[in-house]
């Protein structure tokens, strides 16, 4: 039921309606995150919070990382160390996000800046295509407390929801999602519609 030729994928919330792939030895990094994702969520202040991205299982402790949107809007940036507890560092935008219309979002994380791990959301214009922008505008940072790293899990990488479709579920459209290892660092996933 997929819409075809049109740069994207339609995800209208139901369970197993997402889109990942396997873990790999590429998407066990340990160090600071960046997620670039071209999206068109149908409401940022949906009933429940969306998943836009992670790799993150709660049955057998499987947490690495996971990125979503909050009932408020917020964009919410989580980790684990170990699969087990997690820190959430929420990031209010400065410009809230505007339902139903694409845009695109840099998410970045850093674990340990510091005494602090800070989460940035950036976002830039959408320009119709899948074409990652080379500008880019802040939109709210946040601290919160330092995390040691990311836990080796071998949750896949969902896109759209998490827990292997099951929880958190996106209703809305996504073209892109770039997941780099390290802040502006190397590419181990690339999801182009």
């Amino acid at each position: 039921g997929q819409p075809k030729n049109v740069g994207y994928v339609e995800l209208d919330g139901a369970s197993g309606d997402n889109i990942q792939t396997p873990d790999s030895a590429a998407l066990s990094f340990s160090n600071d995150i960046e997620v670039v994702m071209r999206v068109r969520p149908d409401d940022w202040t949906a009933a429940a919070s969306q998943t836009l991205a992670g790799k993150y299982v709660t049955t057998g402790n499987q947490r690495t990382w996971r990125f979503y949107v909050s009932t408020a809007g917020a964009i919410g940036l989580t980790a684990s160390a170990n699969g087990t507890a997690v820190t959430s560092v929420s990031v209010t935008p400065t410009v809230a996000m505007t339902d139903a219309t694409w845009v695109w979002l840099r998410m970045r994380l850093d674990l340990t800046n510091g005494a602090n791990s800070v989460a940035t959301l950036e976002t830039a214009a959408d320009a119709g295509d899948n074409v990652e922008p080379s500008s880019w505008t802040a939109n709210g940072t946040n601290t919160g407390t330092t995390i040691a790293g990311l836990f080796d899990s071998t949750a896949p990488l969902e896109i759209g929801t998490f827990a292997s479709g099951t929880s958190e579920r996106l209703s809305g459209r996504v073209g892109r999602c770039i997941v780099r290892s390290g802040i502006a660092g190397t590419t181990v996933a690339a999801f182009n519609a």
